[in-house]
């Protein structure tokens, strides 16, 4: 039980340690940008119960935080949702 516990705050960490390298990453091309832009916001999901196929949705979250990553990735550099 303490197992699962600790496996679970890990992988609450890992995810709120996600979201802040997220944000740093927008907050630091805003303040890079001459003029001023508007993102629109994504939100993708990461479940145990997920599966890397999935879009990422509430219904239908990726398994993986690397998936999660390649996905925020690709958007990064072609500026849209892949």
């Amino acid at each position: 039980m303490v197992v699962l516990k600790i496996k679970i705050c890990s992988f609450i960490l890992i995810l709120i340690s996600f979201a802040v390298v997220c944000a740093c990453n927008e907050i630091e091309r805003s303040e890079n940008s001459s003029s001023v832009k508007s993102y629109k916001t994504q939100r993708y999901y990461v479940s145990l119960n997920g599966n890397d196929l999935g879009k990422g949705s509430k219904r239908h979250p990726f398994a993986t935080l690397g998936r999660a990553r390649k996905v925020v990735q690709s958007i990064d550099k072609s500026g849209q949702d892949s």
